[in-house]
C-alpha cells in the first residue's frame, strides 16, 4: 500500500484495507516499466481518495500549494499560494493530507502518520497540496 492511500486512511480514521477495498484495486499494476520503483506503478490517485471518503461521509478538498493564473501567449504562469500562515489556517481541520510528488502525511487530530517514520514539526513538510477530510452529516 502506499502512502498516500495509508495517511488518506488515518486521516478519516478508518483500516488503509478497507479503504483499499473500497477503492477497489491494489495500485500494483505497473503502468510505465521504464520508471524506477514505486514510479512505474498505477498507485492511488487523489480522485480515487476522494470518491472513496464520499462514501464514508467526508468531504474531501484539495487545495494546492501552487495556483494557475494565467496562459498568456501560451506559457502557464503558477503563484505559490500557500505560506506558512495559510498552511497555519487549514491545520485547524482536524483531518487533513498533505502530499507531493513523492510522499503523504495524513494528520488525524493533531496525531502525525508517515509511512517512513520520521519526526518532524508538519509545517517544515515539503508539500504540494493540502487534502482537508470535512466530515459531512
Amino acid at each position: 500500500m502506499d502512502c498516500l492511500l495509508r495517511s488518506a486512511a488515518h486521516a478519516m480514521g478508518i483500516p488503509a484495507t478497507e479503504l483499499q477495498k473500497k477503492i477497489g484495486h491494489e495500485a500494483n499494476e505497473i503502468i510505465d516499466s521504464s520508471l524506477e520503483e514505486p514510479f512505474c506503478y498505477r498507485g492511488f490517485s487523489i480522485e480515487d481518495i476522494t470518491e472513496a471518503a464520499i462514501q464514508y461521509n467526508f468531504a474531501c478538498v484539495q487545495i494546492p500549494k501552487r495556483k494557475y493564473i494565467s496562459n498568456a501567449g501560451g506559457v502557464l504562469i503558477y503563484v505559490d499560494a500557500c505560506d506558512v500562515d495559510h498552511v497555519k489556517k487549514y491545520l485547524a481541520y482536524a483531518r487533513y493530507v498533505l502530499y507531493s510528488t513523492r510522499h503523504a502525511i495524513g494528520i488525524n487530530n493533531g496525531v502525525i502518520f508517515d509511512t517512513l517514520k520520521k519526526t518532524y514539526n508538519v509545517q517544515d513538510f515539503e508539500y504540494e497540496g493540502i487534502l482537508l477530510f470535512i466530515p459531512i452529516y
